[in-house]
This record gives structure tokens, C-alpha cells and sequence, in this order.
């Protein structure tokens, strides 16, 4: 098996991937900023590493992949591949934006949406909300804005009156409670912010893209979003088997 990871900002993703039967096992993610990072994830991977036969590494924080590397060679014995926004000239899909600028978490869930959905708007709940917009076989441009646990902490870190919440929905948008005020504002907010976002791509493009949403945030804000989409939770995943998978056949893939 394939051992899949993506470091982003807050998670560290973990996933198996059998090439020969195209199926993802998700494993259980790890807190990026833990102190205990590098011990947890030589830990999860020595658990598996009878499994593995190689890995391939996205990430958003350059400082991780010296210390990723150096867990997966002590404990699997093998190089991993370590994805480089450059590959994208090795892959069928174009990018209409600088390949130096755009994440390699971005890179994935385009590529992953792309072989599972063909053109359309994937969005991803995570540390930031980001819109990768696919359009004619091309990653036609980006959006990211604010992401929603960051919101939400922002805002108890700075109201002194305001602690940690969870959103739920209320049948009224006039909050008559703090609690009911924040869900409404929030879940809400957020909610039209996202429905927004896709009105304006779409009316831009002149097509009507269909959307797929990922991402860490998503079952909190499920119960407010009104618009149609297709929740898919291991695209980003998918999209790692998918480069892999092009590396082992044309050998293109950059190592760092």
C-alpha cells in the first residue's frame, strides 16, 4: 500500500491507498502544531509500517517535510515523494495561476476533483475556506478567505465576554441569546459568504459548475448550508493516489 499525507495548518492527514483496488483507508488524523507532532506521526506510521511500501507527502508548512523525511526513512526504509507545485507541467491538468504560489494541498484537491468530477468549484472547510475553480481540464483560478474555526477563535480570543462555542440552528435569524446570536452570525454568515462566492464564480464563468466540498469544518456548518453540493471527505486523498499514480508511470514526479 501507498501511505498518503498531507500536513496542512491545523490537521495531519494520514491516509492508505491501494492502488490495485483504488480504495482510501483514512486513518486518524494529528494536530499539526502539536508539540508532540513528531512523535505522534512516527507512531501512527510505525503501527502500519508492515503495510507500506511507499509514501507521498503534500504539504503548506516547508519546515515539516525535513522532519516528515526523517521519520518515514527510520521507520519505513524508503525516499518519500514529496510533492513540488512544478509537477503540474508532468500532468494532464493545466494551472492558470503561478505554480510557485498555489499550496500543494490545493494541487491535490484539484487534481483528485478533477479525475473523480471533471470541471468544478471544490471547496475546502479548513484552516482557510479556499474555492479552486476547474474549467476545461485547467485549474482556472483560486479563492481563499477566512477559514471558519479561525473565525470563531478570533472572536473569543478578543471578546472578553464571548467564550468557545459550538453553532447549532435556530429557526428565527433574530438571536434573542449570545449563543443564538453567534449561531445565526456564524453559521449563517458563512453560509451566504460560501453561497456568494459560488453565485459570483458562476455568473464570471458563465457556466454552472457543480460543487464539491472537503474539509475539517464541514460537519459543524452542514446543518446551515443551502446550497447544492456534493460533500466528498477524501478528494484531497484521492488526488495524492492520482500523482502517485502518474509518477510510477511516467517517473516525473520531483522529489525536494
Amino acid at each position: 500500500m501507498i501511505l498518503l499525507i498531507d500536513i496542512g495548518n491545523s490537521l495531519t492527514k494520514v491516509a492508505l491507498a491501494d492502488l490495485e483496488n483504488q480504495k482510501i483507508t483514512l486513518l486518524k488524523p494529528i494536530i499539526s502544531k502539536n508539540k508532540n507532532w513528531n512523535k505522534d506521526v512516527k507512531q501512527l506510521i510505525t503501527k502500519i509500517k508492515n503495510k507500506v511500501n511507499d509514501a507521498i507527502i503534500s504539504t503548506v508548512i516547508p519546515k515539516k517535510i525535513k522532519d516528515i523525511t526523517k521519520i518515514i526513512r527510520t521507520t519505513l526504509k524508503i525516499k518519500p515523494k514529496i510533492i513540488n507545485p512544478s509537477l503540474l507541467k508532468s500532468l494532464s491538468m493545466k494551472i492558470n495561476t503561478d505554480t510557485k504560489e498555489i499550496g500543494t494541498d490545493l494541487i491535490a484537491l484539484a487534481i483528485g476533483s478533477h479525475n473523480k468530477y471533471h470541471d468544478c468549484i471544490v471547496i475546502s472547510l479548513g484552516t482557510a475556506t479556499t474555492y479552486t475553480i476547474i474549467k476545461d481540464d485547467m485549474i482556472a483560478g483560486v479563492i481563499i478567505s477566512p477559514g471558519f474555526n479561525d473565525a470563531k477563535s478570533s472572536l473569543t480570543t478578543n471578546a472578553a465576554l464571548i467564550k468557545p462555542f459550538t453553532i447549532k440552528p435556530y429557526s428565527s435569524l433574530l438571536g434573542n441569546t449570545t449563543h443564538h446570536a453567534l449561531s445565526i452570525g456564524y453559521g449563517n454568515g458563512f453560509n451566504y459568504m460560501i453561497d456568494g462566492t459560488i453565485k459570483a464564480i458562476k455568473q464570471e464563468l458563465k457556466i454552472n459548475l457543480p460543487v464539491i466540498i472537503t474539509g475539517g469544518n464541514f460537519h459543524e456548518l452542514k446543518p446551515f448550508l443551502q446550497f447544492q453540493y456534493q460533500y466528498d471527505q477524501d478528494i484531497l486523498m484521492h488526488g495524492l493516489m492520482i500523482i502517485y499514480q502518474n509518477y510510477q508511470k511516467n517517473n516525473k514526479l520531483i522529489n525536494n
